[in-house]
């Protein structure tokens, strides 16, 4: 059977009164909005996270590595079901029953790819900073730093000028990643590219424009992390090491 090509398909108009362009259009808007948002939260979580694993307390350090592997460890299409099936059913019934019928997925898909995405973050968050030169403490404490102004001061900016290259790399995928929320009923760009090639034949075109803007996304975040990078680059540290390196 031959294929009929019809790279115009977008611009009909569906039998429920859609306009099939529009509905791809919508489905990368909230695929925008769950990437930015939950990265968002999952960077604060992570530097967050990735700092109290550093401290010398075994008890604060112990709960930052318990966080990091439960969440990095479990598969994000089971943590988004934890989010939006399982954790409702632990709260008061007044307050189940309010997250059921007024809190749309998009809420737990953010939450649930943030909380993934952080224990991911956090990680290398945490080598950056023990990565640094142990003279960067001691030269804060001579100064009268106490710990918490060393940490803001000198520590976590160096060390997140030096991760910003992982730090891409997982916006990058935080963006890939973000597909899976059409399980829960996130109407991201991939749940109306399924929507479309259930309701159109146009399976080889839907498949191209979708596959586009997954990657103009991600060159584009690659391009302003990039930009960033070169804006933040420390010559004394990062590229001392860089040279070292090669």
């Amino acid at each position: 059977m031959q294929y009929n090509w019809d790279w115009l398909f977008f611009l009909k108009v569906g039998y429920d009164g859609q306009v099939y362009g529009k509905m791809i259009l919508s489905g990368l808007m909230y695929t925008i909005i769950v990437a930015l948002s939950s990265f968002i939260l999952a960077f604060v979580l992570g530097v967050s996270v990735g700092v109290i694993a550093t401290i010398k307390n075994k008890f604060i350090s112990l709960a930052a590595t318990f966080y990091i592997n439960v969440f990095r460890n479990i598969p994000l299409l089971v943590q988004l079901f934890l989010w939006f099936f399982v954790m409702p059913e632990f709260l008061p019934i007044d307050t189940a029953d309010y997250l059921k019928q007024n809190v749309p997925p998009i809420f737990f898909g953010i939450l649930g790819l943030a909380f993934f995405t952080s224990s991911r973050l956090a990680v290398q968050v945490k080598a950056g900073i023990e990565s640094l030169p142990r003279g960067m403490r001691e030269a804060g404490r001579a100064l009268g730093m106490k710990k918490f102004q060393i940490y803001r001061y000198l520590l976590l900016p160096a060390a997140i000028r030096m991760i910003i290259p992982s730090i891409t790399s997982e916006a990058m995928n935080n963006i890939k990643n973000s597909s899976v929320t059409y399980a829960i009923g996130v109407t991201e760009l991939y749940f109306q590219y399924k929507q479309l090639t259930e309701k159109t034949s146009q399976v080889i075109e839907t498949t191209c424009i979708v596959t586009m803007l997954y990657f103009l996304l991600n060159f584009i975040t690659f391009l302003i992390l990039q930009y960033v990078e070169k804006k933040l680059t420390i010559p004394g540290i990062i590229r001392n090491e860089q040279e070292d390196n090669t």
